[in-house]
């Protein structure tokens, strides 16, 4: 997990200073990229490249994709720390689909836990029109899809491969993102290219390490460590990226990461 965090912010950080592209163009660069490693992967393993749960796969797919085009636009109106920030709050909205889907009971210290995360939320808001309500929406909604995510993962088990997992995800967000880049598309210039290939790259690397920690450990222990992201994320802006964050941002990012993992904490604590 942990080849996963770093992977994933050095990607995040390749975003958001790539954001002078299109959305779509960016999620094509991401999407080929790792598509081409993943693809070659499977046939090298000889692995079935469809794999067994076709339909659950093809969700899985689609609501990933509809996640990254939504994370992707957010990074582009908001701090890369903050948009991360914001999409980690995925655990609450799958405890919601839990609750109306398989009427899973949560306890009302874990709706506290989520309450904290929520409070943060609005922290990183604000109390004025400084951030974009646009891209605020789009990290909102990236969350909401990667909820759909994690669930199908976990329904998944390890019934099927991780790259034939990726692989899907991959093959659905180049097709997306193909036909947007038909109608938008900004001239690349040689000294991003590589740039724009490397986020591929490493989005492969964050992409299938997490997929396969999720698979064979326990989310409960997993997660925490995926928090980090938001810590590496905040330090490329920071000293890299050159942005800037203000004390109550850092403080709403604070509630939102403490909130979710005391609730994690707390359920260790009651599985054991």
């Amino acid at each position: 997990m942990l080849i996963s965090v770093f992977a994933f912010s050095i990607m995040n950080a390749l975003l958001k200073h790539l954001t002078n592209y299109g959305t779509f163009q960016l999620v094509f660069f991401r999407s080929i990229t790792t598509l081409a490693i993943t693809s070659s992967l499977l046939i090298y393993y000889k692995i079935p490249f469809f794999g067994k749960n076709k339909i659950i796969l093809m969700k899985r797919g689609v609501v990933g994709a509809l996640a990254m085009l939504c994370f992707f636009f957010s990074v582009s109106y908001m701090s890369v720390g903050s948009a991360v920030s914001i999409r980690y709050i995925s655990p609450i909205f799958a405890a919601i689909l839990t609750v109306f889907f398989f009427n899973k009971k949560i306890s009302k210290i874990e709706w506290f836990f989520y309450l904290i995360s929520f409070i943060g939320i609005l922290f990183i808001r604000g109390f004025n029109n400084k951030m974009n309500l646009f891209g605020f929406s789009m990290a909102l909604l990236a969350a909401f899809f990667s909820a759909f995510v994690y669930l199908i993962i976990e329904l998944i088990g390890k019934k099927e491969h991780p790259l034939v997992i990726v692989n899907y995800f991959m093959m659905t967000s180049f097709t997306l993102s193909f036909i947007g880049i038909y109608f938008y598309w900004t001239p690349v210039i040689n000294e991003d290219l590589l740039l724009l290939f490397l986020m591929g790259v490493v989005g492969f690397f964050g992409q299938y390490y997490m997929t396969k920690a999720f698979q064979n450990g326990f989310a409960y222990k997993i997660a925490p460590i995926k928090y980090v992201e938001v810590v590496f994320t905040i330090l490329f802006g920071v000293f890299v990226l050159e942005e800037r964050y203000t004390l109550l941002t850092l403080l709403g990012i604070f509630m939102v990461i403490s909130g979710l993992v005391f609730n994690l904490i707390y359920k260790s604590i009651n599985k054991n």
